[in-house]
């Protein structure tokens, strides 16, 4: 009888709320119920029911259940930042046109291979560099300014000779002349070409000798 008379309440407030113990005992159609029956239901479940002392006789009102939690919405990818993107040319633009997409992180703040990635291709879609994965073990790449040759072709084959040449040749010193002699059309200087490989073979260009 208790569990149905809590449940005839609920009902009674989901249709008439701020009501008073009497004005709900006068709604329930339960047999030998009065307001002090109603009253000790209401004052042990305030789980489920609130009272309004301000006024008289106390009113009552179902417990306002907590809004759903809504979802977060997702984040809007960000976008691409023009500044940084600028930053990356002017920096490829400082070491001589060529470099690591890691060198060119380290200079500009990133270090994730997927955000560098993003920035290259960015600046590659606005003609300004092209760039080829380093391949082997390596996440890098190899980046070249778009004034090295006069074709997104002629750069990107070069670009990947040079990664072949920088990651793989047994002897990168005595095998440079042959690598600039197939980089027709692409004006790379040698020098940074020697820092590049010793950059990814971790030691230094005396190191290469």
């Amino acid at each position: 009888m208790s569990q149905s008379l809590t449940g005839q309440i609920v009902q009674i407030l989901t249709s008439h709320p701020s009501r008073s113990a009497p004005q709900i005992a006068a709604h329930l159609s339960v047999d030998g119920v009065d307001r002090k029956a109603v009253n000790k239901v209401l004052y042990s479940r305030t789980d489920l029911f609130v009272v309004d002392t301000t006024t008289k006789p106390p009113r009552w009102s179902l417990v306002s259940a907590p809004p759903a939690s809504q979802p977060e919405p997702p984040s809007a990818a960000p976008e691409m930042d023009e500044v940084s993107v600028q930053e990356l040319t002017a920096q490829l633009t400082a070491l001589g046109a060529v470099a690591t997409g890691e060198e060119l992180g380290d200079l500009i703040g990133m270090t994730e291979p997927d955000q560098i990635r993003a920035h290259l291709c960015e600046a590659a879609a606005s003609g300004l560099l092209s760039f080829a994965a380093i391949g082997g073990e390596s996440e890098d790449f190899l980046v070249v300014a778009a004034h090295t040759g006069d074709d997104t072709y002629t750069r990107e084959r070069g670009a990947e000779n040079i990664a072949t040449w920088a990651r793989s040749a047994a002897d990168p010193i005595s095998e440079l002349p042959a690598l600039m002699g197939a980089l027709v059309g692409l004006a790379v200087p040698p020098h940074r070409l020697v820092q590049i490989a010793a950059y990814l073979r971790g030691t230094t260009p005396n190191g290469l000798l």
